[in-house]
């Protein structure tokens, strides 16, 4: 029992902060200062991140292998705790830190995150899903004053709740077929249904499924909800959505899809089905995300387009796993996930200040390097990283999943994806234009609160770092995962 509590002494740990805050927010006063409470949250996701750490190498298995724990779900449980660490910090400048129900949700959105990213039973993977989601529903529609942030909460729980029908849906068929919900079991009996002529229920099961991941991480053509909740949503909230969520989904579709059709599961199903649904889903990503983001004039709507577009690139660093199973596959994943958080974290950082929690446009950008040269030196490193352009973390990233593509002969793959590449530079590098070819008629300086600018030093050392250096974090991911 000792033992238990330490190998999930991470999950605890957030457990144990969500009922002090909850016990905070009914002992402090109404007008009383949460500061308090954000500082529990954010010691407390700090907490849990050390406890990850502590875990090193072993190989955790608990609850008849439902719960699995290993150096690479350790490793994405660290990347999901940074950016809700990241997001936390934010919010200490924002009207939403004065509520503590505000932290409470974030603290259980990442505990849902966490359980997802270890469960490897369809009912564990299901529950952890649905924690993150209806936390996130809730966080959506913080700001009760603006009526584009109501909207947006509402139409993430319909899209939401519709995408979680054919998600249990889909995995009541693979039920079905195995007689059982354990993803281990489930591999093994697959086998033995496919030969029993039921192909087609196996087929419709992956499909449903399919769908409800394909929300889970915005990709097309189920990312209809992506630019209306980014664009209502509050900017913390949104930031969250973009990195942590988005992690999250990746990492649940790389745990289902991997346990089932890897390598070692059913070769037809996996080259005949799995691997062109997953090219289809990358490729219209891809092409949609980058081209639609073209005509966007608001910053947020724009940033969900462009964050579509990198669901396709992850996409096919799935697809390679797939395919391969190497550590190099695993490190390219993990790697762009990295540059993807530090350059969309600073990003939303930037535009939290510029805009200060209201709906943006590109105008807001105008003559931003005479209100402040480093915030618009800072913003153009990030969107260049976005971009994918060298010297930063984002080029690594894309160069890696590209060397992969090439590697598994994904030649059409690889091409399409430095295509809309390409397209993508119009769109960031007119922000840039904005900022300093564009004049602002106001021209007061911006203020930067710490909190901010703490998010936004830490996610620009990282970004160059990791674009310069890029054998640091290459060569501790390969060391971490062999």
């Amino acid at each position: 029992m000792k033992q238990m509590a330490m190998d999930l002494s991470p999950e605890w740990i957030l457990l144990v902060g969500i009922a002090l805050i909850l016990i905070g927010e009914i002992l402090l006063r109404e007008n009383s200062s949460r500061f308090i409470l954000g500082l529990i949250a954010g010691l407390t996701v700090t907490a849990s991140g050390l406890f990850v750490i502590l875990q090193g190498k072993e190989v955790i298995s608990l609850f008849s292998d439902s719960y699995v724990s290993d150096p690479l779900i350790r490793s994405i449980k660290l990347l999901l705790i940074v950016g809700t660490l990241l997001v936390v910090i934010l919010s200490f400048s924002e009207k939403l830190a004065a509520k503590g129900e505000y932290y409470l949700l974030l603290l259980s959105a990442l505990l849902g995150a966490m359980t997802l990213v270890s469960a490897a039973e369809l009912v564990m993977l299901f529950v952890s899903l649905e924690l993150l989601s209806l936390s996130a529903y809730v966080l959506v529609g913080m700001h009760q004053e603006r009526l584009a942030s109501s909207e947006a909460a509402w139409k993430y729980v319909v899209y939401g709740g519709a995408s979680s029908a054919f998600l249990l849906y889909g995995m009541s068929f693979f039920y079905g077929l195995t007689g059982t919900t354990s993803l281990t079991e489930m591999s093994g009996n697959l086998a033995v249904a496919f030969t029993n002529n039921n192909e087609m229920l196996l087929y419709l099961g992956f499909f449903l499924i399919l769908v409800g991941i394909g929300f889970k991480i915005a990709a097309v053509p189920f990312h209809m909800w992506a630019p209306d909740i980014y664009q209502g949503a509050p900017t913390t909230i949104t930031t969250f959505l973009a990195v942590v969520s988005k992690i999250a989904g990746f990492a649940f579709m790389l745990r289902f899809l991997g346990s089932l059709f890897g390598t070692q599961g059913i070769q037809s199903v996996l080259h005949g089905v799995v691997i062109p649904a997953l090219l289809v889903l990358s490729i219209l990503s891809m092409i949609v995300g980058n081209v639609i983001a073209l005509k966007q004039f608001h910053l947020k709507r724009m940033l969900a387009y462009s964050s579509i577009g990198h669901a396709g690139y992850m996409i096919i660093a799935i697809i390679t796993i797939l395919l391969g199973g190497e550590s190099v596959a695993y490190s390219s994943l993990y790697y762009y996930f990295v540059a993807y958080l530090l350059a969309s974290t600073g990003t939303f950082a930037i535009l939290q200040v510029v805009a200060q929690d209201k709906s943006p446009d590109r105008r807001v950008l105008s003559g931003l390097h005479k209100r402040s040269p480093l915030l618009a030196f800072c913003l153009s490193v990030f969107l260049l990283s976005l971009a994918g352009i060298p010297f930063t973390a984002g080029f690594i990233g894309k160069l890696t999943i590209l060397v992969g593509a090439f590697g598994n002969s994904l030649f059409w793959v690889a091409g399409i994806m430095l295509l809309t590449t390409v397209i993508s530079y119009y769109y960031y590098f007119r922000l840039i234009r904005q900022m300093y070819w564009q004049e602002d008629e106001k021209a007061e300086k911006e203020r930067v609160s710490w909190s901010a600018g703490f998010v936004i030093a830490l996610t620009l050392i990282g970004t160059f770092l990791f674009g310069i250096m890029p054998q640091i974090l290459l060569q501790g991911i390969g060391s971490w995962f062999m």
